[in-house]
């Protein structure tokens, strides 16, 4: 049900609704907050660390990319396009940790 709610933000975005808006920054802050909240836990805050993404939401594109980009910036990340879909990303990581 709360996928199926991400439609109609889209669609209120779209349309130029600032509330809407307003939602996929709030999105986007949450996500920077928890990838922040891991790379702390790695050590690594002095790093620049790049930072992916999977998921429907990421597919209403800049509504949620853009924001997401200028968040991550403030805690010194990159966001990148996936190189590969979940499955082959889980994968590679399968192969590289059991050989």
């Amino acid at each position: 049900k709360v996928a199926s709610f991400q439609l109609f933000a889209q669609k209120a975005a779209l349309l130029g609704d600032n509330e809407a808006k307003k939602l996929y920054f709030r999105a986007a802050q949450y996500l920077a907050d928890s990838a922040f909240a891991i790379i702390k836990k790695l050590g690594w805050e002095n790093k620049n660390v790049p930072v992916s993404y999977y998921g429907g939401l990421f597919k209403t594109g800049d509504l949620i990319l853009a924001p997401l980009k200028d968040c991550l910036k403030v805690i010194n990340c990159t966001l990148i396009a996936p190189k590969y879909t979940a499955a082959e990303g889980a994968l590679l990581l399968c192969i590289k940790n059991f050989k």
